[in-house]
């Protein structure tokens, strides 16, 4: 049965940027001349709909995600697509992160190899592009920043003597959730005691108590 486990799922952030697609296993293209839109969600099993829930429809995802068109993605599918709009060629994404040193190797999809890949182009422009915030984005990060703020005041309010780090990271991240609805976190909480507090990124709360 661990097969049909699926982890809760985060998408890569330059992909959500640029789609706000919360989905895994998609495909997205932008023709850069006309601005279309295509998106390419993945073709589902039937026995999805019993282990994870209803399997919505092209239009499904139209609507949600405001695309030009829609996909799903299987065989030659995407590669037909993108004859259709004749490109000179296809810009990939693919970076490095300077953090962890782990790479963002470009989509791959069959019948790539029919088409001319520059790999060098996107990552620079859309790495430049996300430096400008639209009001929407700052709305966002404002909201996020709150979050956090009242997680990290909870926290304080609680903190007792004989409390262990993890307990305390704990309830950090269950305020962000309970309240704030955020599954996911900007970064993990800084809970350290003692000497852990010297150390800058202390992210890993063991089992140190607070006196």
């Amino acid at each position: 049965m661990v097969q049909n486990l699926q982890s809760p799922f985060r998408q890569e952030s330059y992909f959500f940027w640029a789609f706000g697609v919360h989905e895994s296993d998609c495909y997205g293209v932008i023709d850069v001349d006309s601005g279309r839109t295509l998106l390419f969600p993945p073709t589902l099993s039937p026995d999805y709909a019993i282990w994870l829930g209803k399997i919505e429809p092209e239009s499904w995802f139209k609507d949600k995600y405001k695309v030009d068109e829609v996909h799903f993605h299987g065989g030659n599918v995407l590669a037909d697509q993108l004859k259709k709009l004749n490109p000179k060629q296809i810009l990939l994404l693919h970076a490095d992160n300077t953090d962890s040193g782990n790479w963002l190797e470009p989509a791959c999809f069959p019948g790539k190899d029919q088409f001319t890949a520059d790999t060098k182009q996107l990552y620079p422009v859309i790495a430049e592009l996300r430096v400008f915030k639209t009001d929407y984005e700052l709305e966002v990060l404002r909201y996020a920043s709150k979050i956090a703020c009242e997680a990290h005041k909870e926290v304080m309010k609680h903190i007792k003597p004989d409390m262990y780090e993890y307990q305390l990271e704990s309830l950090f991240r269950h305020i962000s959730y309970y309240t704030g609805g955020c599954r996911h976190l900007a970064y993990t909480c800084i809970a350290a005691s003692g000497p852990n507090g010297a150390i800058l990124h202390y992210g890993h709360a063991n089992a140190r108590t607070l006196s």
